[in-house]
């Protein structure tokens, strides 16, 4: 076999090991693990709970918080209301950018006609499903929406049927992410791999490859892309074929010495960080293969690719994915409030009761319902307005929020009535809860005078006759009207 012969099989054989090694892991592996992380596939969906029992009505509600119209409109994600027939009843201005639609014209469409009819049959299995009460969990699912402009683009869909409180079906709720651009990349990141195949086969300047007699040995062929990673000429590994070590990072060239220097260890694949004479870090993937003849070493293969780009890109996709879960976080809690007074609502806090039902069951751990109902709340709205009334709410949700501890909790039950739960508290403790409270509590109006609203108050601490949650509740209930008398 002639020198060049010799080289071409032995520079082969470097690109044939940088397709097993690093190819395998960088396109297989990395790939699919930075596309997953943008959230095509464990994104987490962002619910947005919207808590009012006519949708329509709401939307032109003049008394709706501002704040939270703000944050339905403003959100930068697509959010809809759709009724059971599948018409939009309400839509935010992310959802209509993204489609092209104006919002009259997006209100007088349904779903089905923006959808793929391959893509249909699904989600008509979900809604007949959760109308009939067979399905109760959300639905999510990647598809594509016709655009105004007649193209379709890419989303991920999650929609839930929301119930009034006799579990009416009354609404969907769906939120509907734009994943155009990661639909893009991941045809891109397809592409590359056809690339990368190219460019490893070619022996480019893309990939450093070298050849060495032995790990740090004398060096037999340097490619042009140890140029463009090392920013060293070629010539510095014929001339010490251990040159490139002085530009690894201080903290991984010890490992990488290792690897080098045990007669173990034939092949490996490392990833590690060099320093180049600007300061700048750059992360690579080196591959290392032996190879033989009649099963003795002859030669030393080395392909390294630069990895910096999407090292960054991960950060940036990560923190991207942070971000995302601290908003859904952030709107998970918000969807468990009462939007006027910012008490737990009746769901979120019959959850509470429940927990405290279970704790007296197992360990028989004291807790009290405080059930509160505000004394002619009909009479302060008719005469004063309902600013007033909207008020005397709130103070009083602000006065017990005050009163209770960390391990309680406060609930909006429905109207003028609210609940408190002290846990760990017996009737003595309770009493003197309600004690602090008093009958009475002031509201400011705007023209800087006070009024005192009355409340009445149940207190019912549970006991071994209390079957359940419901049960429980109606004690207290049955409490507070008795004092009212």
């Amino acid at each position: 076999m002639n020198n060049v012969s010799l080289l071409l099989l032995l520079c082969l054989t470097g690109a044939w090991g940088l397709i097993i090694g690093f190819g395998q892991n960088l396109i297989s592996g990395n790939g699919d693990t930075m596309f997953n992380a943008a959230g095509v596939a464990p994104l987490a969906w962002v619910h947005w709970l919207f808590n009012r029992k006519k949708p329509k009505v709401v939307a032109n509600n003049s008394l709706v918080d501002s704040s939270y119209k703000d944050s339905f409109d403003e959100v930068a994600l697509g959010l809809a209301h759709v009724d059971l027939q599948g018409t939009f009843i309400r839509v935010n201005k992310s959802l209509c950018q993204f489609l092209g639609y104006h919002e009259d014209e997006l209100l007088k469409l349904r779903f089905q006609e923006l959808t793929l009819p391959e893509e249909l049959e699904e989600s008509l299995v979900f809604i007949r499903g959760a109308l009939a009460g067979e399905i109760r969990h959300s639905f999510q699912k990647v598809k594509r929406y016709k655009h105004r402009n007649g193209h379709w683009v890419w989303a991920k869909l999650t929609t839930t049927l929301l119930r009034d409180s006799n579990d009416k079906p009354t609404y969907f709720l769906s939120s509907i992410q734009d994943i155009s651009e990661l639909k893009h990349a991941e045809n891109l990141v397809k592409k590359s791999e056809q690339k990368l195949k190219i460019i490893v086969e070619s022996i480019s300047g893309e990939i450093a490859v070298w050849l060495s007699r032995e790990k740090l040995g004398k060096t037999l062929y340097v490619n042009r892309g140890f140029d463009e990673i090392w920013g060293l000429e070629a010539q510095a590994l014929y001339r010490s074929p251990d040159e490139y070590l002085s530009q690894v990072h201080e903290e991984d060239v010890g490992t990488l010495r290792e690897m080098l220097s045990n007669p173990a260890v034939h092949n490996f694949e490392l990833d590690y960080r060099l320093v180049d004479k600007t300061g700048r870090t750059r992360h690579v993937h080196h591959v290392g293969r032996s190879i033989k003849e009649d099963n003795e070493i002859v030669y030393f293969v080395s392909s390294v690719i630069d990895r910096t780009k999407l090292i960054q890109r991960q950060l940036l996709l990560d923190d991207s994915l942070y971000r995302l879960k601290e908003a859904y976080r952030e709107l998970q809690e918000f969807s468990r409030r009462d939007g006027l007074t910012g008490a737990l609502n009746a769901t979120a806090f019959r959850e509470h009761l429940s927990d405290a039902f279970m704790r007296y069951r197992r360990y028989t751990t004291p807790s009290t319902l405080v059930f509160i109902d505000i004394d002619r709340f009909k009479q302060v709205n008719d005469s004063m307005g309902h600013l007033v009334g909207d008020k005397a709410l709130i103070a009083l949700v602000s006065i017990l929020n005050e009163k209770i501890r960390q391990t309680d909790a406060v609930g909006r039950y429905g109207g003028d009535e609210f609940m408190v739960l002290l846990t760990d508290s017996d009737a003595m403790q309770s009493a003197e809860f309600c004690r602090r409270i008093g009958t009475q509590y002031p509201v400011e109006l705007d023209s800087g005078e006070q009024v005192d609203i009355g409340i009445s108050i149940g207190i019912r601490t549970i006991t071994d006759d209390v079957t359940d949650v419901d049960h429980w509740m109606a004690q207290a209930d049955t409490d507070m009207y008795g004092q009212k008398g």
